[in-house]
C-alpha cells in the first residue's frame, strides 16, 4: 500500500513540473529549464548562468457547490416527505496569464507567457535586453 501511495505522489508531482526552452531572438545562446507548480520555483539554465526564481500562473480555480431540495407529495390523508442534498465541484479555468522572474548574479530574466492543457509559449528579456521566445510542455 505504501509503495502505490508513494508513486502516486511521484507520478503527481513530475506531472506539476513544466519544461522550460528559451530559444534566443539574436543569436546569443539558448537555454532550459523547469517549472515547478507546486512550490512556485523555476530553475534556468542559459548562457552558462544558473538563474533561480519564482513562478506565477493564473491557472483557474475550483468551485465546491452543495445543493438540497425538498419536495412533498400527498395521497388523502396520508404525506410523504423527500429530502435530497448533492455537491458538485467545478473547474473555472484562468487566464492561461504567467510570469517568471529568475536572477543569476546581478543578471535577471523576466518571462511573460500563456499556459493552457499542458504547453505554452512566451517571451523572456534579460538585463542585457536579449531577447527569447520561450516554450513551455510538459
Amino acid at each position: 500500500m505504501k509503495i502505490i501511495l508513494t508513486l502516486s505522489l511521484l507520478m503527481l508531482l513530475s506531472a506539476c513540473t513544466l519544461d522550460l526552452q528559451l530559444i534566443s531572438r539574436n543569436n546569443k545562446g539558448n537555454g532550459t529549464g523547469i517549472a515547478h507548480i507546486i512550490g512556485k520555483q523555476v530553475s534556468i539554465s542559459l548562457n552558462g548562468k544558473q538563474y533561480e526564481g519564482t513562478a506565477v500562473y493564473d491557472g483557474g480555480q475550483t468551485i465546491n457547490t452543495t445543493s438540497s431540495g425538498t419536495a412533498t407529495a400527498y395521497s388523502g390523508s396520508k404525506s410523504v416527505n423527500i429530502y435530497a442534498n448533492s455537491q458538485s465541484n467545478t473547474y473555472v479555468p484562468g487566464t492561461g496569464n504567467g510570469r517568471f522572474i529568475a536572477t543569476s548574479g546581478d543578471d535577471t530574466l523576466r518571462c511573460e507567457f500563456n499556459y493552457r492543457a499542458g504547453s505554452g509559449v512566451g517571451y523572456c528579456l534579460n538585463n542585457n535586453g536579449n531577447e527569447y521566445d520561450l516554450i513551455i510542455h510538459y
